[in-house]
Order: C-alpha cells, then sequence, then structure tokens
C-alpha cells in the first residue's frame, strides 16, 4: 500500500457508470474503480443495464441517498452531469475521468449537440479531471482546468502472448481452424464503434487469399447492418462475427489472430482516443497494420505498421509473410495496467484538496 492510498484509507467513493458495459469507456471505469479498491479504498458501484431515463434515475437517486465524500464518474453526459450537480449541492468532492470526446460518436444533431453542451458545461462543475487522452489535455489546459494524467492500461493477467497449443485451442473455439491466416478487429456494434469499420470490410474484400480468414470481435445493436456489409463484399463464408463478448474472453478471440487492425479517420473524436485494441494486441504479440491519429498515433506509432485504405492489402500480406518482433516487457511496464494506479490515487487526492 502506497503513501497516498493510506491518507486516503478513509476516504469512500462512489463509482456511477452511466454507459452500458459493452463500451471500452466502461472497461477503464471498472479497472479504475478496482484499483481503488486493491488499494483499501471504500467503493460504491452505481449503474444499470437499463433504458437513459432508468440510468438517469438511479445516477440521481444514488447521488442524492448514497453515503460518500467523492464522486467518481466518467465522461460528460446528462446522466452524469446530473449526479454531479447533486453530490455538489451535497458538498461532495467530483472527480471525473474524461476519456473521450462524445460528439463525434454521436449519430445525429441533436445528439451532437448534447454531447457538445455537456463537454462544455462539466469541467467547471468537477473539482479534479483525469484523462488519458493528449488532445482532451490540450483543451483542458487552453480552458485552465487541472487535470491528472492516468494511462490507458490493459489488465495484465489476460493479455499475453499465447503458446501455440493455446493459440490453436482458440482457433478451433471460433471455428477457424482450418485457416492458415486469421485477420482481424475488434470493435463494438454502435456507432461510434464501427464509424471506420467500412475501410476495414473493404480492405477485407480485396483480400482473395483462399487461406486468410477473418475474425470480427465484438457485438451490438447494429449488428444486422455489419452483417449486410459483409455480405456486400462476398465475405459472408470467410468472417467470423463472436458477438458481444465480456472482457474476460477477448483475449481467446484475439489470440487467434495473425494480424490485427485498426483503421482511424482524422476527426476530432478519433484523434482523442486512445485504442484499446492497440494495446492489447500488441500486448498478446498480433502484430497490428492501419491507420491512426491524434492521441493514438502519438503513443503507437512505433508499434503500429503503418497503412492507409490503398496499401492496407499489401501491408498486410508483407506482416503475415514477416512478422514483427515487439519488447512485450517493455510495453507491459508502460500501458499495463498497474501504470495507473499511482496518478489515479493522486487525481483523487487532488479531487479532495481542491477548494
Amino acid at each position: 500500500m502506497t503513501s497516498i492510498s493510506r491518507h486516503l484509507q478513509k476516504t469512500s467513493i462512489l463509482a456511477i457508470n452511466s454507459l452500458d458495459r459493452r463500451y471500452g469507456s466502461t472497461y477503464r471505469f471498472h479497472s479504475l474503480m478496482d484499483l481503488m479498491k486493491q488499494e483499501g479504498l471504500s467503493v460504491t458501484l452505481s449503474e444499470i443495464e437499463a433504458s437513459p431515463l432508468l440510468k438517469l434515475w438511479k445516477a440521481k437517486w444514488d447521488a442524492w441517498t448514497q453515503s460518500y465524500d467523492v464522486l467518481f464518474t466518467q465522461k460528460f453526459n446528462p446522466i452524469t452531469l446530473s449526479a454531479i450537480l447533486i453530490a455538489r449541492l451535497r458538498g461532495k468532492k467530483v472527480l471525473v475521468d474524461w476519456d473521450d470526446l462524445d460528439e463525434g460518436l454521436q449519430s445525429n444533431i441533436f445528439k451532437q449537440w448534447i454531447a457538445r453542451t455537456a463537454e462544455k458545461m462539466g469541467p467547471s462543475w468537477s473539482h479534479h479531471i483525469s484523462t488519458h487522452s493528449s488532445i482532451i489535455q490540450e483543451r483542458l489546459k487552453r480552458e485552465h482546468r487541472a487535470y491528472t494524467v492516468i494511462p490507458q492500461g490493459f489488465n495484465e493477467t489476460l493479455f499475453h502472448a499465447l503458446s501455440p497449443e493455446e493459440k490453436g485451442q482458440a482457433k478451433e473455439r471460433w471455428g477457424l481452424q482450418h485457416a492458415e491466416y486469421v485477420v482481424g478487429h475488434l470493435c463494438t456494434f454502435t456507432h461510434g464503434g464501427t464509424l471506420d469499420l467500412d475501410v476495414i470490410l473493404d480492405a477485407w474484400g480485396k483480400m482473395d487469399d483462399s487461406k486468410i480468414f477473418f475474425l470480427l470481435i465484438g457485438g451490438g445493436p447494429l449488428e444486422p447492418q455489419i452483417k449486410k456489409q459483409i455480405q456486400h463484399h462476398g465475405l459472408e463464408d470467410r468472417v467470423k462475427i463472436t458477438g458481444l463478448l465480456p472482457q474476460a474472453e477477448i483475449p481467446s478471440a484475439l489470440g487467434c489472430l495473425d494480424v490485427s487492425h485498426v483503421f482511424m479517420r482524422d476527426h476530432e473524436a478519433n484523434r482523442a482516443r486512445v485504442s484499446f485494441k492497440v494495446i492489447e494486441s500488441i500486448a498478446m504479440g498480433i502484430p497490428v497494420v492501419g491507420s491512426l491519429v491524434g492521441a493514438s498515433l502519438d503513443l503507437f506509432k512505433s508499434y503500429v505498421i503503418s497503412a492507409n485504405a490503398e496499401s492496407f492489402v499489401s501491408r498486410t500480406m508483407e506482416t503475415l509473410q514477416t512478422p514483427p518482433e515487439y519488447d512485450r516487457e517493455t510495453f507491459r511496464k508502460r500501458f499495463g495496467g498497474s501504470s495507473a494506479r499511482e496518478p489515479l490515487l493522486l487525481a483523487i487526492q487532488k479531487a479532495i484538496s481542491d477548494s
């Protein structure tokens, strides 16, 4: 136990998750909450898999009725803003983990306006903000807001290189034991999660080598539309879809891959993201081919084999023939989940000490 965590031992945290389990932000939120518990802090989790209105009601009810010193939540949206306002009215401290910019991930103008308004109001309502994104850091600097950088980290117990035997078992589980090579992509089947999937499916449609099969790791409400895109590219016999998986099962699916694909168009929402799919793939020793922008490019440029929409196929074939070697131990020290421990405790301390 660190000196900071000893100082915070009597601090009670109300952690309000406003999102569904399928989102990467929820995974990050739960990981940070687990670190708090490991350090001996008292943490009460408030979350529900329900409609936005029920989520809003539960967040407000728990913010008003629970006993806590610090409200911890992620993102700025109507649900979290309501809880933050109640916490402030009760004289509680507020720490918000702001992991990406939601405006560019919304499916219509009204939702974009809501996200933009919430992200404009929210920082001034918080006692302290944590983030992993260099783009959000720049924005907070311009607005003269205090923040702490908590890096995006992978679960070191779950994500590690598989032995040849384990890889064979993983391929058999997903019905890919006959494939000489497996190329894949990890995402949630939501508007934001599939923002750039069309480029990847287009590249897969051009890879006519019968030895290569494809694995889409994910699921969600847009699955019928994704299946139509797969049929459009003539890939229905070569693409497997895992469906939405709990985090503990993602390594089994990733472990099938010989190459992991990623593509990020250059717009503000993507520039703010720090890609979990890149982190988790490299942690398992899987080569990543694709295009990054913004914060992800800053962090992972030396690890990702660069490819644009036109060169996806050729760079992938080169990588399958000559896969790169990664220094996974150095990568683990930089991006392993434990790297978030000290800055998280520091962020809580700063939220408490804010006057």
